[in-house]
């Protein structure tokens, strides 16, 4: 076997470094990724703020009909919602306001950004 060099201290300052560098660069990576994700449609937002608008409006409104298409018709004699419809209308009252401030925080960052500029 071919005869190793000991490990000094140094090495280990050296070792402890560069990992703790890889770290930070791995924390910021992982900071920034939904930003960097986010950054195409909030450039999109920044150009065409109206055009933005009543694409998500337009979106909404389809999401809105097809929620109402898949919701059973009620039926003079029938029971009642089914579970789906009950749990996709409560997890859509439930979503709503985060969407909502999510949205608007973005859409006013753009609009801020825009007017700095």
């Amino acid at each position: 076997m071919a005869e190793r060099r000991r490990v000094t201290e140094e090495d280990v300052r050296v070792t402890e470094a560069l990992i703790a560098d890889s770290f930070d660069r791995l924390k910021s990576s992982i900071a920034h990724a939904p930003g960097d994700a986010l950054r195409p449609a909030l450039d999109v937002v920044r150009e065409h703020p109206f055009a933005a608008t009543a694409t998500a409006v337009g979106a909404g409104a389809l999401a809105y009909k097809l929620l109402r298409m898949a919701a059973p018709r009620s039926r003079s004699g029938a029971k009642g919602r089914s579970l789906k419809s009950s749990m996709a209308s409560q997890l859509l009252a439930l979503a709503t306001p985060y969407v909502a401030s999510y949205l608007e925080q973005q859409l006013g960052r753009a609009l801020a950004g825009r007017k700095e500029s």
